[in-house]
């Protein structure tokens, strides 16, 4: 399977193998949303009623809040850098973003099963405006991963010694996109969950 990463990585590039995979895991998550929504719908409609009708009572605990933010982002950052100092970095890596799109299409279009086409807005204000921040990130991580990935096992035999003299040169660009994902999270904390609140807000009075 390695082999064939490789190959495909090499044929078709990073950023449109990425996007490929991005794209399959959206079309598997709106199909699987769609299948499966008799046995979620009935209760999303309910606590997003409930949420909506509550919105304005609900306090909103910034410090946990925070916390499971950058617990979850942080999960994620190490997941990917330990993938890509493993040989099996770049399928490990591609499931994860196909894991992505499976997210993202099963998160929108329930959404939209929800909420009809205003479901979309409800959707884009839960990712933005970190998701600024966040996709650029994703995105320079996808390439440098895959890169350390390469240079580790795929372009030439490196010693011991010298994959991690090699896995050392990428300390920066790792250390500055974890500033970059810290900066996501507190945007996500305080800016975004007020954007939330004022859409589900706006969108229960419609």
């Amino acid at each position: 399977m390695k082999s064939t990463m490789n190959m495909l990585k090499n044929r078709i590039g990073i950023y449109r193998l990425a996007a490929i995979l991005l794209l399959i895991g959206i079309v598997l998550g709106t199909i699987a949303a769609n299948i499966l929504q008799r046995f979620y719908l009935n209760d999303l409609e309910t606590i997003n009623r409930y949420f909506g009708t509550n919105v304005n009572l609900i306090k909103i605990n910034y410090g946990s809040l925070m916390k499971y933010i950058i617990t979850s982002r942080l999960k994620e950052f190490i997941f990917v850098w330990i993938s890509c100092c493993m040989v099996f970095g770049m399928p490990l890596l591609s499931l994860l973003i196909t894991y992505k799109g499976i997210c993202i299409g099963f998160a929108l279009s329930s959404s939209i099963l929800c909420y009809g086409f205003k479901g979309i807005i409800v959707y884009f204000a839960y990712i933005f405006p970190q998701c600024i921040i966040y996709i650029p990130v994703y995105i320079l991580m996808v390439k440098k991963g895959y890169d350390l990935c390469e240079n580790l096992y795929f372009s030439s035999k490196v010693s011991f010694k010298g994959k991690k003299s090699l896995t050392r040169e990428y300390l920066p660009i790792i250390l500055l996109l974890l500033l970059f994902l810290w900066i996501g999270c507190i945007v996500e904390t305080y800016i975004n969950s007020a954007l939330v609140r004022n859409v589900v807000e706006w969108i229960m009075k419609q």
